[in-house]
Parts: C-alpha cells; sequence; structure tokens
C-alpha cells in the first residue's frame, strides 16, 4: 500500500487514473479489511483531491456495514466534509467518483438523520465548482438540493437554485437532471415562490424522455395543485415535452384525488378561496416519507425553513 500511495501522490492526474486502474481490486481488498482508514487522514485534500476521492469512495463503498455504526460513520463524515471544504476544483471535475461520493454523502446522512452536516461542505463545493465551470449543472446539484429538502432548511438553496443552468455536464443522467429540477421546484414551493416554482417542474417536464418517469409524473402533480392554488386553472404540458409526457399530462388523465380537486376549483371557488386566504396559501401535506428520494418531496405551501415535512409525492 505505501508504494501505491507514493506512486499515486507524486503522479500526473492521466497518470493516476491508469495507476488506480492497475490498482483497483487492491484497493478494494485494503477497504475491505479497513486499511485505507489508516491512511485517509495523512491524504491532503487540496494537493491530491482525485485520488482522496477515489479513495474514500471505495472505503465507504466496500465497507456498508462497518460505515453504518456511529463510530465510523463520524469518521467518513468528518474525512468527506474535509475533502468537500479543501479539494481543487481542477483535479476533480471530471473525476466520476468525486461526484459518486457527494451522492453516498447525501444518503448516508439523510437515512441517518443528519442531513444538516452535509448542507454547508457541499454548498461550498458546488460554489467552488461553479468558479470553475460556470453556469452547469453538476452531479453535485442534486445531492445538495436532497439534503437541503431532507433537513428544512430551503432557503440556503436559493443562492444555488437562483443561479441559471445554461448547459449540463457530460455523465450527469436523465434522473439528476429531473431530479434537480424537481427538487428545485419543491424548494420553491416551500418558500411560496410560485412562480419560479412552476418554471422549474415544467423544465422537469421538458427533459426528453421515452416514457415519463416517476419523478416527472410527481412534477406533474405539483404544476397541478400549484395552478390551482395560484390561479385557479389547470395547466397544461410545457410545449417542448415529449410526447409521451404531453399525453400523460392531459386535463382527462388526472389520478385521484386530483381530478376531484380540479372541479373543486371553478372559477367561483378559487375567487372565493382566494379572497379568504389570501391567494392561494394552503397547504396540501402528505404522510412522511422515509427518505430523499426524488419522488418524495416536501408539502406544497410550507411556511419557509422547518415549514415542511418529508412527505410522498402530493
Amino acid at each position: 500500500m505505501e508504494n501505491f500511495l507514493a506512486q499515486a501522490q507524486n503522479c500526473k492526474p492521466g497518470e493516476l487514473k491508469q495507476l488506480i486502474r492497475t490498482h483497483h481490486d487492491r484497493v478494494r481488498e485494503w477497504a475491505r479489511h479497513g486499511s485505507l482508514a489508516n491512511v485517509i487522514p495523512s491524504i491532503s485534500a487540496e494537493h491530491n483531491s482525485a485520488l482522496l476521492s477515489y479513495l474514500l469512495y471505495n472505503g465507504a463503498n466496500e465497507n456498508q456495514e462497518r460505515l453504518g455504526c456511529a463510530a465510523h460513520l463520524d469518521v467518513n463524515i468528518a474525512n468527506i466534509q474535509h475533502l468537500f471544504r479543501n479539494f481543487k476544483a481542477a483535479d476533480v471535475v471530471n473525476c466520476w467518483e468525486f461526484y459518486e461520493l457527494a451522492a453516498q454523502f447525501a444518503t448516508f446522512t439523510c437515512v441517518f438523520g443528519n442531513s444538516q452536516l452535509a448542507i454547508l461542505p457541499l454548498k461550498l463545493a458546488i460554489e467552488k465548482m461553479n468558479r470553475q465551470v460556470p453556469h452547469v449543472l453538476t452531479p453535485l446539484h442534486e445531492s445538495y438540493l436532497k439534503v437541503c429538502l431532507r433537513a428544512n432548511h430551503y432557503s440556503v438553496a436559493l443562492p444555488v437554485i437562483d443561479t441559471p443552468i445554461l448547459e449540463v455536464m457530460k455523465g450527469v443522467t436523465s434522473l439528476q437532471t429531473v431530479a434537480y429540477f424537481f427538487y428545485a421546484g419543491t424548494i420553491y414551493c416551500g418558500l411560496k415562490k410560485w412562480d419560479k416554482a412552476k418554471r422549474m417542474f415544467n423544465l422537469c417536464l421538458s427533459i426528453p424522455a421515452v416514457t415519463p418517469s416517476q419523478v416527472q409524473i410527481d412534477a406533474w402533480k405539483k404544476l397541478v395543485l400549484v395552478e390551482l392554488l395560484t390561479r385557479g386553472v389547470l395547466p397544461s404540458a410545457p410545449p417542448h415535452a415529449a410526447h409521451c409526457i404531453s399525453r400523460s399530462c392531459r386535463s382527462n388523465n388526472l389520478p385521484y384525488p386530483y381530478a376531484d380537486i380540479a372541479k373543486a376549483f371553478s372559477a367561483e371557488t378559487f375567487q372565493n378561496t382566494s379572497n379568504s386566504s389570501g391567494g392561494g396559501g394552503a397547504a396540501f401535506s402528505s404522510p412522511q416519507d422515509d427518505g430523499g428520494n426524488p419522488e418524495n418531496s416536501i408539502s406544497i405551501g410550507g411556511d419557509g425553513d422547518g415549514g415542511g415535512t418529508g412527505s410522498a409525492a402530493a
């Protein structure tokens, strides 16, 4: 292991990839036996960002049972937090393990009920990456919004979701893209920024698809509720949506109870509701969910930070 680490810490990025491929099986073996935990703290996050990302990712991936123990979880969270605060963006912009580690970090903290620990490190990581690749959607964005939702800290996500996205990073999946826009729309709903929420849900529905994903179906349901709350009318599918999305977004395809809610929001009923509630301040809530999956979200109409709970899709 000492020879591998010595070579890895002194080689160029291109050479590091080749070295990692050569020693991949050995690294996984070291991770299974817990040997990596002893050497990771000695690796510089600033000068060896890609190497540390690779080792932390494999250490977590090959040690799921030990990671579930509180002591090992705390150690891994501390190491990952240190990496995200001190990494060099140029070294990890094309490092797949760095983004996978961020996704693992978000999932672990959500599952173990301490998602707030991931908010600041992921926020700093996004800010640093934005200086390297500005206005580009990275896998970090989806992971960050997930923990913001899970921790009910909606306003801290505003600097990220208010920044226009002009490009999607190569390697970002369709699910990560639709999940980002779905999470962003849900956060805007929690802050009662209805027009921005509609825009995000429409962007989610505009992502090309052969068949609608569950996330896009949930985005359509939330868009229906937001339009009914704010205007009292049913929305239509975005003009650039795929045919399968447009077909699913027809008013006669509304599932129960959305069809009944739409009927209740006639023009006269909506006018009376708006006069009495101040223009759509009601909330539609659901039972609390068990995690931070894209198809789960906060209730519509939360009152800012802490104003919503995790719930099944509306």
